[in-house]
């Protein structure tokens, strides 16, 4: 199965806010998707979870010069998300926020992300080359201004 974009599962702000939560809409999320989780906020994260109790891992944080804190979290899920259930961002402290969600399928279960690197806080930031070393790897980019 290659990999697909399956769904935008989808988006909230929160305003000096500890806590911000993402609904899973109609349809769900099956279990072996990848679930991509991106935030960017003026405090760093301290964990992303979810109704299934699938565990998030943070695979790549971007600080611009303006301490704006980007990161992304993945879960390869063991438990299926249904319709109504949530995706909850926590931060270190209240935080200023914008949070996002993605799901994928025909991500592989062993390394479901090739690589994280990159250069540049600006816009004329870099990935480096990221060239995935196994069938079903998904590679992610990140930016922060």
């Amino acid at each position: 199965m290659a990999v697909a974009f399956d769904k935008n599962i989808g988006s909230g702000t929160g305003s000096m806010e500890l806590t911000v939560a993402i609904t899973v809409p109609a349809g769900g999320v099956a279990a072996g998707n990848l679930v991509v989780v991106r935030t960017v906020a003026d405090q760093a994260v301290s964990s992303v979870t979810d109704t299934g109790s699938n565990t998030y891992t943070g695979i790549s944080t971007a600080t611009t010069a303006g301490s704006t804190i980007a990161h992304h979290f993945v879960a390869l899920l063991g438990t299926a998300l249904a319709a109504g259930n949530t995706i909850t961002v926590t931060f270190a402290a209240k935080a200023n926020s914008r949070i996002a969600a993605d799901a994928w399928s025909g991500v592989g279960s062993a390394t479901p992300v090739a690589q994280n690197e990159g250069s540049g806080l600006s816009a004329g930031s870099t990935s480096g080359a990221a060239t995935p070393t196994a069938t079903g790897q998904l590679v992610v980019g990140l930016h922060a201004d």
